[in-house]
């Protein structure tokens, strides 16, 4: 194969429940982002051919009938040339890339940063598989590779990748968290502007906060029991992930949204009581700081 670095690291996890930071702010502090942009800079530096055939591993074969998603074989230094080692097809490696030879530089690296966070899904679900049972997050897991085979049927020239067919489209509830917010401010401190005042930058503050903070796993909700509020919790920790916490590593699916702007009342039903035992847990272990900075 062409000559860049393999990354073959594991998307973070999205569960507040693996030790990770609760509300982590900064970009900048993130190792697994500036390792995402270092590896993905050094794809796109690869020559066009070095490119193509970086891709002719992801694209369905152009030979009419044949039902080859993607050449195969040896890794060494393959050419344009080399046959396809899977069943059914054999056809050389330039047959599968054909279609891509005479398109423009940043339709390919669209198609290089669709490649690069395809593999970065496939590394995380292989690397889940190996784990025990009562490690592993099988809501996130199916999440995960419904994602990757919805990617891989975006992998053609000038395509516009999009989850609305699996997750539907956001906002997912209306009013959203922020206005619900808002609505109750007005209501309960609209008579007094100095209080309302207070009221709204606290409302703020917690926004902030609960957008940046991780969800806890659906079997590990202390109220997901029943079989309808489990599901229900799944539908939106799905979501959660698709829209909110998987664009900051997996680019071709951004944007990334903020909870507060797509989910409601419901959500906040479920995620409530978790959010405000982790904040005042990450307040009390904070105090400190804050009063310092003070």
């Amino acid at each position: 194969m062409p000559k860049y670095s393999k990354f073959d690291k594991c998307i973070p996890s999205t569960s507040s429940s693996a030790g990770a930071p609760l509300f982590d702010d900064s970009d900048d502090n993130d190792p697994y982002l500036h390792q995402i942009i270092k590896y993905k800079g050094e794809d796109f530096n690869m020559t066009r051919h070095e490119k193509l055939i970086r891709l002719s591993t992801k694209v369905k074969c152009q030979v009419s009938a044949c039902q080859c998603n993607g050449w195969q074989g040896k890794r060494d230094n393959p050419s344009m040339n080399s046959s396809c080692s899977k069943s059914g097809c054999s056809h050389p490696l330039s047959s599968h890339i054909s279609h891509l030879e005479t398109i423009g530089d940043d339709l390919i690296n669209n198609l290089i940063e669709i490649a690069f966070d395809l593999n970065q899904l496939s590394n995380t679900l292989n690397n889940d598989l190996k784990k025990p049972n009562s490690e592993r997050n099988f809501v996130k897991e199916d999440t995960y590779s419904a994602i990757y085979h919805e990617l891989r049927s975006f992998m053609f020239p000038g395509s516009m990748v999009s989850l609305d067919k699996l997750f539907g489209a956001p906002p997912f509830e209306n009013p959203n968290i922020v206005k619900a917010l808002m609505n109750f401010n007005m209501y309960k401190f609209g008579h007094d502007s100095s209080q309302l005042k207070i009221a709204l930058k606290l409302s703020k503050c917690i926004t902030k906060h609960y957008d940046l903070w991780k969800w806890t796993s659906p079997k590990e909700l202390p109220y997901c029991k029943t079989l309808q509020n489990r599901k229900s919790y799944e539908f939106y920790y799905q979501r959660f992930i698709a829209f909110c916490e998987l664009p900051k590593y997996v680019h071709s699916i951004a944007p990334c949204y903020k909870m507060s702007m797509i989910f409601g009342q419901d959500v906040l039903k479920y995620t409530l009581k978790v959010f405000r035992m982790h904040l005042s847990d990450w307040c009390h272990a904070n105090s400190t700081k804050m009063s310092n900075y003070r």
